[in-house]
């Protein structure tokens, strides 16, 4: 089976591998201490290439809503793991999308806003809770995070340094990424400082100093800033296909590499890696540049949820001034 390079470049987003927040709802529980997750908004994701409308997580938005309408936070919790479990039966697989998150290799799915909101229309609480059933709030909270995704898919709040004076909205995007935003800071990924992981990445760049050296061999142009080691304000920089293989080589069973190997169509792991070191597959213009000099800017689109407004138009959510 080939790798299908560009496949994998559609489930990544344009500027970096990491999404940007287009949006945040806050509001749904405000009961929670500061320490609580469920304290935070609800927000809104920059769509992977190709795609032109925010997304959003099931996992961290069921709980919020949930707690809006009257559920413990344990309640809440326990009730959205069914219903994943259930929206997962409705939403096709190939609509999930699961970023790059430097922090956590299990990331959870994400998807469009829109089809979300049509599952969530289509829910029918007392099914999951026979001691809950309040369809009206949860159809209004829908309508609502409707309205929020129309306005964040079209309202200009994208900048970047590759495109100066220019400011994207998500309907008008890039298709695909300039070739500075090719390039990526190296964090060590998931990281967690012990002699087995700092052994393992050890060994895994002193591999790339060779496999570096032929792709820019081949291509004329390096792919891997390797940082001074002397130099503790210098840092790595790299290709976003080398950060990619150091996922695939440090967590291969991670959900984010396994949904880049169903994104790309790899039979496995090796299979991916191997096609992320091949230069043949490098056919997107790329430019080597210090990745943290990067200004990938954008004006998050805050909301409130007004409960008070909650009569027979519905819920609403106010934009924060």
């Amino acid at each position: 089976m080939t790798v299908d390079i560009q496949s994998l470049m559609d489930a990544l987003p344009i500027f970096r591998l990491t999404p940007r927040c287009i949006a945040g709802i806050s509001g749904f529980v405000d009961q929670q201490d500061d320490w609580s997750r469920l304290n935070k908004p609800i927000f809104l994701w920059e769509p992977p290439a190709g795609k032109r409308v925010p997304f959003i997580t099931p996992d961290d938005a069921l709980p919020k809503i949930l707690c809006y309408q009257g559920m413990t936070v344990e309640q809440a919790l326990a009730l959205t793991r069914s219903m994943v479990t259930e929206m997962k039966k409705s939403i096709s697989e190939e609509q999930w999308v699961i970023y790059y998150d430097t922090w956590e290799p299990d990331a959870p799915i994400n998807v469009s806003v829109f089809d979300f909101v049509n599952w969530l229309k289509s829910v029918e609480i007392a099914h999951y809770s026979p001691f809950f059933n309040n369809n009206t709030t949860l159809f209004s909270i829908a309508s609502a995070l409707e309205e929020v995704g129309y306005e964040a898919s079209t309202a200009p709040i994208l900048t970047s340094t590759d495109y100066e004076g220019i400011a994207f909205s998500l309907k008008n995007l890039p298709t695909t990424p300039a070739p500075r935003a090719m390039m990526e800071f190296v964090r060590p990924t998931w990281y967690e400082p012990s002699a087995e992981t700092d052994t393992l990445y050890y060994w895994w760049k002193m591999e790339m100093q060779n496999i570096a050296a032929q792709l820019e061999k081949a291509l004329g142009e390096p792919v891997f800033y390797f940082a001074d080691p002397n130099d503790d304000c210098d840092d790595d920089t790299a290709h976003r296909f080398i950060i990619l293989h150091w996922c695939c080589t440090f967590k291969p069973h991670s959900t984010f590499v396994q949904y880049l190997c169903r994104k790309s169509g790899a039979k496995d792991v090796e299979e991916l890696k191997k096609a992320l070191l091949d230069s043949a597959n490098y056919l997107h213009p790329f430019k080597m540049h210090n990745a943290l000099d990067d200004d990938f800017r954008n004006e998050t689109l805050f909301f409130a949820c007004v409960l008070a407004t909650y009569t027979e138009k519905g819920l609403t959510f106010a934009p924060k001034h």
